[in-house]
């Protein structure tokens, strides 16, 4: 067996793309050329499942470039698959462990040797190959491996820029800061509102007129399209015009009448990192990762010539 097809190599080579050590990088990719061009060949039966499945989801067959599309999805899965049988994963995988064990009861239900033996014949066997259920575990245990290789804490300043890269995707929007009370007609929310300022009720006086309502009554804080969705447009608008520091006219919702005592509005702003740090960190991971798997799979993918059955 040649250093080219030890798992350490591989390894190394896969590390050289994850990693970014340009060292390493350089070193792989003169080892690499030497490597022959293998061969993933899409048969017709599974070009002709995918195009259905295709059908049957989107109510209509690929176009030329969707097709296209397909057939890189099928031939990253196969390289992926490859990769991982290249680095041995399938030897530290308890679900493909389990599962050979399963394969090997199944030719043989009366076999009363250990999982240990069982597992190393179904090795010996060969039965690793053409498994869907050991393909996945393998294909997701390649891609998990990929995308995290090479993670590290970011550094303040990192987030501090990413943030402002992505300061549209963070920003908070406009909020109002109200409480109200629900009343079972406009009679008596007019009412109310001759009692309030005949008496000069207190708001906390008032909110004990109030029918119950599904949300807070007292010092809500939302946005315009969390009050769309509760209490309608009418209501939003009259929020959205409404005075500071006094009550409402009567307005009406799905639920009833309602007056409104608006205490304060919030204008839209950036978002600092204080704030958003959790989001922020947890993106700037996602993003890191999904470049890193982008740049292994291009990598990787040109060992592979890649053919449909019958194509040209």
């Amino acid at each position: 067996m040649t250093i080219l097809r030890t798992p350490l190599f591989h390894f190394l080579a896969l590390g050289a793309v994850l990693f970014g050590i340009s060292e390493m990088r350089d070193q792989a990719e003169r080892v690499s050329a030497t490597l022959p061009i293998e061969t993933i060949i899409v048969s017709a039966k599974r070009m002709d499942e995918l195009v259905e499945d295709y059908r049957s989801r989107m109510g209509r067959p690929p176009t030329g470039k969707e097709r296209q599309g397909l057939i890189s999805e099928e031939a990253v899965d196969e390289v992926l698959y490859r990769e991982a049988l290249r680095l041995g994963l399938e030897r530290g995988d308890r679900t493909v462990q389990h599962r050979l064990i399963e394969k090997i009861r199944f030719i043989d239900d009366d076999r009363n040797a250990g999982d240990a033996e069982m597992y190393r014949e179904a090795v010996q066997l060969d039965l690793v190959k053409d498994d869907y259920v050991i393909r996945r575990a393998l294909i997701q245990e390649i891609t998990l491996l990929i995308r995290r290789s090479g993670d590290r804490k970011p550094s303040e300043p990192e987030l501090i820029r990413f943030l402002d890269e992505h300061a549209e995707d963070y920003r908070q929007p406009a909020r109002v800061v109200y409480s109200q009370v629900l009343l079972p007609s406009v009679e008596g929310a007019r009412r109310l509102i001759e009692e309030i300022e005949s008496r000069q009720l207190s708001v906390g006086e008032v909110l004990t007129r109030s029918r119950p309502l599904p949300v807070s009554r007292s010092r809500r804080s939302s946005t315009d399209a969390e009050i769309r969705k509760l209490f309608g447009p009418e209501f939003a608008e009259r929020v959205n015009r409404g005075s500071l520091q006094r009550w409402s006219e009567p307005v009406r919702s799905a639920y009833g009448w309602h007056l409104l005592y608006l205490h304060d509005r919030r204008e839209a702003a950036d978002a600092v990192l204080k704030d958003v740090r959790s989001q922020v960190e947890q993106a700037w991971y996602q993003e890191r990762r999904e470049t890193r798997f982008v740049e292994a799979i291009a990598g990787l993918m040109k060992r592979y010539y890649i053919r449909v059955e019958g194509e040209v």
